[in-house]
């Protein structure tokens, strides 16, 4: 009797969603298509790099040190499944993605939700007047409500090719790293 509830949910769930002002389509968000690039407080190098494809975006994101180590990738993806569109993160070496809703997009804003993930609970890609990008990851963690903000410059560098796979001489796998907190 629970699943048939939960998927009658989950079909309501889709079905309202589907019918919102995105219309199932990223273009909205397609201020999102380049590379962006920032730098925390312990100079630890930020990058995440996006480009269209098909109806939907493909995009990789990486932490690295200053001496060229890499501390952290992410294979990212914004899709449209069943006619929403969802932000999709798989952060090697495992293979399940995590799923977040996009439930708000338009020509600044991009905001991206999943209530069960353990932290961040919700993603939201805010694009500044200076045409910078602030990134909020926000939710609880640990009982305790937590931000964290990340600002990324757009680079001149438009040779989008992206090889999320690709090690460098230098990749020595995850690291600790410090992030602004708010």
């Amino acid at each position: 009797m629970k699943k048939n509830f939960r998927i009658s949910i989950i079909g309501i769930v889709v079905f309202v969603c589907s019918c919102g002002n995105n219309g199932g389509q990223t273009e909205d968000i397609s201020w999102l298509v380049g590379r962006w690039q920032g730098t925390d407080i312990n100079t630890v190098i930020f990058s995440e790099t996006w480009q269209r494809e098909g109806k939907g975006m493909i995009g990789f994101g990486c932490s690295m040190s200053p001496e060229g180590d890499t501390l952290f990738k992410e294979n990212l993806k914004i899709d449209v499944v069943e006619g929403v569109p969802f932000y999709i993160v798989t952060i090697p070496p495992k293979k399940e993605p995590t799923l977040f809703k996009l439930i708000h997009g338009d020509d600044h804003n991009a905001i991206f939700e999943n209530k069960e993930n353990n932290f961040p609970q919700r993603i939201s890609y805010l694009l500044q007047k200076d045409n910078s990008l602030k990134i909020k990851l926000e939710g609880i963690e640990k009982g305790q409500p937590k931000i964290e903000t990340l600002e990324y410059v757009k680079t001149k560098n438009e040779n989008l090719n992206l090889q999320p796979n690709q090690k460098t001489n230098n990749d020595t796998g995850p690291k600790p790293i410090s992030i602004k907190i708010q």
